[in-house]
């Protein structure tokens, strides 16, 4: 079960709209299954979990450093069912060095590209160790491919099948929403790119 955040700037006055935007519940894993394990997932501070599934699922990977929510809400869905209460429950910092940020630079998109490549190559090697028939691919991952090609530019039709793949994501089941998003993410994509890329892709 999980609840929104109000994200405020350091003086405490409001960042922006409360976080997740889109609610997610009942039975996610076919969706997380076709979305390279996204949803719009809540921040761990408003997530809580029987006891009895935190046993379940175990440690977190020593692999994550950083971002481990992405861990758990990315593993959670696999194994038990999701409700999603509406109310603002709680309050995210936004500071200098945080995950979450308006814009990103090149160092900052390779080491998402990276951090998510990881994150795949865990969770299926988590799904495999306990015989789930769910599988995620890089490929369905819309946020990874929007950065591989901000990174490396993309020719004008790379660009059609990118906002092709965007609209029909279903990472982001609110479609107005989904809309909004393939839109910011195309006018960020160019032919030429802002830097060069070579992510550890997930196995």
């Amino acid at each position: 079960m999980y609840n929104r955040l109000q994200p405020v700037h350091p003086d405490g006055s409001d960042a922006f709209a409360p976080i997740p935007r889109s609610l997610c519940q009942g039975d996610l894993a076919a969706l997380m299954a076709r979305s390279g394990g996204r949803w719009p997932f809540p921040m761990t501070s408003a997530v809580s979990v029987r006891r009895s599934l935190w046993q379940r699922i175990g440690d977190i990977p020593d692999s994550f450093r950083i971002s481990a929510d992405a861990w758990l809400v990315g593993i959670y869905p696999f194994f038990a069912r999701v409700a999603a209460l509406p109310e603002v429950l709680g309050f995210y910092l936004i500071h200098a060095n945080n995950w979450y940020r308006a814009q990103d630079d090149a160092e900052m998109l390779q080491k998402r590209m990276v951090h998510w490549a990881a994150t795949v190559a865990a969770s299926n090697e988590f799904l495999i160790t306990h015989d789930l028939p769910h599988r995620l691919e890089l490929d369905d991952h819309f946020p990874y491919q929007v950065a591989r090609a901000r990174l490396e530019g993309a020719a004008p039709s790379a660009r059609l099948d990118l906002l092709w793949n965007g609209l029909r994501d279903p990472g982001e089941p609110n479609l107005a929403r989904r809309i909004l998003d393939c839109l910011r993410a195309m006018q960020q994509v160019s032919s030429a790119g802002i830097g060069g890329a070579d992510p550890v892709r997930a196995r």
